[in-house]
């Protein structure tokens, strides 16, 4: 007989309990749309991405709210969650997940490839390099991270542990589990503990969309964390509506939807399919076999400092998931117990739960609410107190605080602007995360209009033009400043652009704005100080790589033939600076961009300005 990869929507897998499940279908599958090899492309992504990070890319309380994230959600780049996935593993996963068909892998070989070159390994199966004309409308060449990444192939050495998580700050480690959206902490044993305790992780972001586009391209990427879990209570906070789709598509009933017939698949599908997840787990299982156990608990440089508090994004929400490290923690005098609170705006504490210590060590997670809220919006500071033991939750805190960790009431404001919400800017959002999901967005559209214009696309190019001149400049701007030809018509409304305009401020202008003042009252904290001059750095960067991309695109725009193979060398260039604008540009020795000047992009930036919101726990 023939092996045939079968759909995996109505398969049974390890902790599903319908026969068919939403969490592994397509966008067009859910909208009722024909469906095809690519497809079966984006639920082998959906499965590369639960191996590599522990968890499925979307969660929801019914089935038809799962459907709409695969329609309108991005997923939080794998990368973001499990740092020691490599980053052309992360950008391949999500570009198998791109929300567009023609936007993912063409064949399964192509994706084979690329998982093979993202994990340094050797790939063992011939894989066809030539396509069918139909086959060439849909290959889309791997924009982003990815093409770089696959151009320097990682030596194995490097690759620490797949599975393993370092944490989001400087001498503090942070291993992550699949996050799930539970209103609970999480405590660790100092067994688990010791196994993670490599170098600081990156604090961690998702991104909604804040780019209206019309389908033809999908913004994707950017870090949720991951852990094992204990309970705490819902912090009441102001609710913060998600960004919708202006438009919503059509959801199919479950019983109604497509799946897909077995026999259109070829046995070479299946081998690929195949090969690819050997290479993941092989990848995954020699990692482990690689990692030294026992490894020595980092020790704080700072006797006063015994841990610290951030915050951290999931799937859905900025900034709205708070976690609590501590080290050197003696254990609680007998018939008391540690217990964590967070400290709102208007004074009062909200119990997180409590501290268990093992080895002097503690890990707390508090998963926010339901709403997703950026805990930016209330967040004064955290205490610890010494509470009576027992099961029972206290209403309020004792009067023995041993540990407190608080914002500088100086910077506090600026941060939140940068992170939660700039007053009078049209969007209402967070600054950098607007700035990162833009990038995001012209970094696609870039690699898409280099497609289109090898396809002899050119329509599709001009409107792939249009939308980056309008996210550059915004959409009144770039008709005003004659950037975009009166011939073309609009593609999206956007109130603001990346650069600033004669009567609206741009993201780059606003933010700088603001990192400025950072420092200004950054005082005696030097690690804040540098963080924000980290940001100043890449902004410096993107400002001036975002004019060169204007330059480019209002040649592509304004081309008499674009079929002149000058006009297919600038989509090049503008596809390359779209590239180092999102993730960074790498200089040798290097081994990956770094947050310092002519390196540094919005990805760059936004981990530093993470950062900045990052509290310092001391005794009391």
């Amino acid at each position: 007989g023939e092996p045939l990869l079968s759909d995996f929507g109505s398969t049974n897998l390890p902790g599903n309990r319908t026969a068919s499940s939403p969490f592994y279908l397509s966008p067009e599958q859910v909208k009722g749309y024909d469906i095809g090899p690519a497809s079966d492309i984006y639920t082998l992504g959906v499965i590369l991405y639960e191996m590599c990070t522990g968890g499925l890319p979307f969660h929801d309380e019914s089935h038809v709210a799962i459907m709409m994230h695969h329609i309108n959600t991005l997923p939080t780049p794998p990368v973001l969650i499990n740092p020691h996935v490599p980053p052309a593993l992360s950008e391949a996963i999500l570009r198998a997940m791109a929300k567009d068909s023609h936007t993912r892998f063409a064949t399964a070989s192509d994706l084979a490839a690329a998982i093979a070159e993202a994990c340094s390994v050797e790939p063992h199966l011939a894989l066809n390099k030539t396509r069918t004309p139909a086959e060439e409308g849909h290959y889309y060449p791997t924009s982003g991270p990815l093409s770089s990444a696959l151009t320097q192939m990682q030596p194995p050495g490097n690759m620490t542990t797949i599975l393993g998580v370092s944490g989001p700050l400087p001498q503090i480690s942070s291993q992550h589990a699949a996050l799930s959206r539970q209103n609970i902490p999480v405590t660790w044993s100092a067994g688990q503990m010791a196994s993670s305790r490599t170098s600081g992780r990156l604090p961690g972001v998702p991104l909604q969309s804040q780019v209206v586009d019309s389908g033809e391209s999908t913004a994707h990427r950017l870090p949720s964390s991951p852990l094992q879990i204990q309970t705490s209570s819902k912090l009441a906070t102001p609710s913060m509506k998600l960004l919708a789709s202006p438009s919503p598509s059509p959801i199919r009933a479950g019983d109604n939807l497509k799946f897909r017939s077995s026999n259109v698949l070829s046995p070479m599908v299946m081998i690929v399919a195949l090969l690819l997840l050997l290479i993941v787990v092989g990848s995954l299982a020699a990692s482990l076999l690689l990692r030294s156990p026992g490894q020595p608990t980092t020790v704080l440089s700072s006797s006063s400092v015994v841990g610290h508090a951030f915050l951290q994004d999931d799937a859905l929400g900025h900034d709205d998931i708070l976690r609590i490290e501590m080290q050197n923690i003696p254990t609680a005098p007998e018939g008391e117990r540690y217990y964590a609170w967070f400290q709102n705006a208007a004074g009062h504490a909200v119990p997180l739960g409590p501290l268990t210590v093992q080895n002097g060590t503690t890990i707390l997670l508090y998963m926010g609410d339901s709403n997703h809220t950026n805990l930016l919006a209330t967040i004064q500071g955290v205490l610890v107190t010494l509470e009576n033991a027992g099961n029972t939750t206290p209403r309020a805190p004792s009067t023995h605080k041993v540990y407190q960790a608080s914002f500088a009431a100086a910077s506090l404001q600026y941060i939140k602007h940068i992170l939660y919400m700039q007053p009078g800017f049209p969007t209402r959002a967070s600054l950098i995360a607007g700035l990162l999901e833009t990038l995001s967005g012209i970094n696609d559209k870039a690699g898409s209009n280099v497609d289109s214009l090898r396809g002899g696309d050119s329509a599709l190019a001009l409107r792939q033009a249009t939308r980056i001149i309008e996210l550059i400049d915004g959409s009144t701007y770039a008709r005003s400043s004659g950037d975009l030809p009166p011939s073309l018509p609009d593609m999206l409304i956007l109130p603001a652009g990346l650069i600033s305009s004669p009567t609206q401020p741009g993201y780059i202008d606003t933010l700088a704005g603001q990192v400025d003042k950072v420092k200004q009252t950054a005082g005696d904290n030097t690690e804040l100080r540098q963080h924000a001059q980290n940001v100043s750095n890449a902004l410096a960067d993107l400002s001036d790589w975002i004019q060169k991309m204007r330059g480019y695109d209002v040649q592509i725009l304004k081309a008499t033939n674009l079929s002149d193979p000058a006009i297919a060398s600038v989509a090049l260039q503008l596809k390359q600076l779209a590239q180092d604008a999102y993730t960074g540009r790498t200089i040798p020795p290097n081994s990956g961009p770094l947050p310092v000047l002519n390196s540094a992009g919005a990805y760059q930036a936004y981990v530093e300005c993470q950062y900045m919101a990052t509290l310092d726990i001391k005794k009391v």
